[in-house]
This record gives C-alpha cells, sequence and structure tokens, in this order.
C-alpha cells in the first residue's frame, strides 16, 4: 500500500499514472473528449464533483447520459453543421466522448432514484448541461489527502 504522501487522490487516472499511484484517481476522461477541453469542465467539492459539458460546442444534437456501464458517462454526437464536423476531421471515433469513474472512490452513475446523477439547470441558450457525481465516503481519509 502507498504511504500518505504518495496516496493523494488525482483529479485524473492520467496524473495519477504519472505519480506513480494508478490507483488513486477519480475520472478517466476518454483520449477524444482531452482533445475538446474547452467543451467541459469538472469543479471538485468536498463530497461530489460538478461536471459541466457544453453540449452546443460539440454538435448540433448531442446525447449525455449513463452507459450501460455503471460507471461511465457516454457523451455521443448525433447531427453537427459543417464547422462543428470540420473541427473533428470528419472521424467517427470523434462522435463519442467518455469518462470513466473510479469505481473504488466513485458512487455509480445510476439515473433511477440515485442522488449520485443529477442533471442541474443551465442557461439553456448555452445548452450547458451539468452533472453531479458523488464521492464514496473512503475510511481513514484525510482531508489533506484531497
Amino acid at each position: 500500500m502507498a504511504s500518505s504522501s504518495s496516496s493523494k487522490i488525482h483529479l485524473f487516472k492520467k496524473s495519477a499514472i504519472g505519480a506513480g499511484t494508478p490507483e488513486y484517481y477519480y475520472l478517466d476522461p476518454s483520449d477524444n473528449l482531452m482533445k475538446i477541453k474547452s467543451a467541459w469542465r469538472v469543479v471538485e467539492h468536498e463530497d461530489f464533483f460538478v461536471l459541466s459539458v457544453d453540449l452546443f460546442a460539440i454538435g448540433d444534437l448531442v446525447l449525455f447520459g449513463p452507459e450501460a456501464e455503471e460507471y461511465e458517462i457516454q457523451i455521443a454526437v448525433v447531427l453537427e453543421n459543417k464547422i462543428k464536423a470540420a473541427r473533428f476531421k470528419h472521424k467517427d471515433g470523434m462522435k463519442v466522448f467518455k469518462i470513466k469513474t473510479n469505481p473504488n472512490i466513485i458512487k455509480k452513475i445510476n439515473v433511477e432514484d440515485d442522488t449520485t446523477y443529477r442533471v442541474l439547470p443551465e442557461d439553456p441558450s448555452k445548452l450547458v448541461i451539468r452533472v453531479m457525481i458523488f464521492k464514496l465516503k473512503l475510511k481513514n481519509q484525510s482531508s489533506k489527502n484531497r
């Protein structure tokens, strides 16, 4: 087991891997999602994260929600105009974006009667969706390790 100095929980999996503690992360965004960092952001709070995604920046008709895998959110572009299509160089692989959560640290994502998935209202002219992702209460987790 890693010592307390090396057991800092990283926001993203790539940072945790770089630090030599690949199991200590909250979120694992897909490479495609990392290529469009300007269209989304994550804000960490003590017990949860807020994931904000600008759907209009990604496409004209975008589906957003938890995937069948309980620890994953998928963002899929169904329709886009030529300008947005050119941004992704018409690659079909750039029409699906995912963010996985660490099942050891994050509650499963479930839309049915589960507080781990809440779509929060935002300015509809911007087409921004906000989702709360709740952390699990970890044993022996001190505030200095966050």
